[in-house]
């Protein structure tokens, strides 16, 4: 184990990190400093203006900065204000993977116009006044491999990505776009002020293989993607909706969590569901990890209460617990941990974790994960105005 600083003379922010098979750290950040660490081999060695992506490597004990990079444009990129920033610090989401060969893929969000693109990319002009942006780098991060916008003429960004068994990229996240590129998906019409969507990218970023919307006629916005074994895609996010349940799913009726489940062409829903409090007119939580097991388990992980009130939240009272659960009571701010059998079919374990009367704990952004044996890690912050740590 081990701890760093990182970071300039300006605000420098984490939001993703991956640990590849040799057991390097990369780190997926934002950052206004003008002097952030970057290495001789490096995409780009100078900052651009306002918030720049950065994305860092570190070797397995943590003692040497193999390569960092900035990857920006005159504009914020990597770090937002906008009408898709819903939840307590959305605006540090992203997530940053790292396949089997050492290429590293990112997903983020830029409101440059000139933010670095690739020729033949899938879309090589920004649309509105801030796009989703995916791009690709080899291993020491030296260049682009490719660079995409990714949007229509609204707001849009990208807050997270995996790689199918086809390497194709499968991606999702918010939109304010009514024009947002739709490709053979299954919701082919904008639906709200804000919707989600996932989409599929070739492993060249310069097809968009297909793409869909998710939503209702309210808000709803994707926060996480991920992949089963089958090659099937998820998708778990926030609605204010009545978002549609379909097949024979546990479900919360009027929760305002939802998790959704396709084909890989996104072409198709098999299931959805929604969870959370009954009946509930607001938003329980904002989703930190997401994932799918080896047996087709699904896990999700999240936080709410007073530090998401002023945002999109209201409150984690009555949401389902298990007999067994760790902690079956609530404060009404806490972190809660969930799991579903296959394809939704019930309630495997569900819990509250968290500390009486420490109602500031919370994670800034996504910066929590899973991994693939299930076990969650959890950024934390709390103990916030002198209240206790989590117990």
């Amino acid at each position: 184990m081990y701890s760093t600083y990182l970071g300039g003379n300006g605000d420098d922010n984490p939001h993703s990190l991956f640990v590849n098979l040799s057991g390097e750290l990369y780190v997926l950040g934002s950052s206004t400093s003008s002097n952030f660490p970057v290495t001789s081999v490096a995409y780009d060695n100078t900052h651009n203006g306002g918030y720049d992506i950065v994305v860092v490597r570190f070797n397995s004990s943590g003692s040497t900065l193999l390569n960092s990079t900035y990857v920006g444009g005159s504009g914020e990129d990597g770090y937002f204000t906008s009408s898709l920033a819903r939840n307590y610090a959305d605006e540090g989401r992203g997530e940053i993977i790292v396949d089997s060969l050492g290429s590293v893929y990112v997903a983020s969000y830029t409101r440059s116009t000139n933010f670095p693109v690739t020729p033949g990319a899938v879309r090589t002009v920004r649309g509105g006044a801030q796009d989703a942006c995916i791009f690709r780098m080899p291993a020491n991060l030296g260049s682009l491999i490719f660079s995409t916008f990714l949007g229509g003429s609204g707001e849009d960004g990208a807050f997270s990505l995996k790689l199918d068994q086809n390497k194709d990229i499968i991606c999702g996240a918010g939109t304010a776009s009514a024009d947002f590129p739709v490709v053979g998906g299954f919701k082919g019409t904008f639906g709200g002020t804000i919707d989600g969507w996932v989409a599929k990218l070739n492993p060249s970023g310069t097809t968009l293989m297909a793409s869909t919307y998710l939503g209702t006629s309210s808000y709803d916005q994707v926060y996480f993607v991920e992949i089963d074994r089958w090659n099937n895609v998820y998708a778990f996010g926030q609605t204010l909706g009545a978002y549609p349940v379909v097949g024979t799913v546990y479900s919360n009726s009027g929760g305002k969590q939802f998790i959704q489940k396709m084909n890989n062409a996104l072409s198709t829903s098999m299931i959805s569901t929604v969870f959370g409090s009954v009946g509930a007119s607001q938003i329980n939580i904002s989703p930190t990890a997401f994932l799918i097991d080896r047996c087709d388990n699904i896990y999700i992980s999240g936080w709410g209460g007073n530090v998401n009130a002023g945002h999109s939240g209201g409150n984690t009272f009555g949401m389902p617990v298990t007999g067994g659960a760790l902690r079956s009571t609530t404060d009404g701010s806490d972190f809660y941990f969930l799991v579903l059998t296959r394809d939704a079919r019930s309630l495997l374990y569900a819990t509250y974790f968290g500390g009486d009367g420490s109602v500031g704990e919370h994670v800034d952004g996504g910066t929590s994960r899973f991994d693939p044996e299930g076990v969650v890690y959890q950024a934390i912050c709390s103990g916030c105005g002198g209240n206790s740590l989590l117990s």
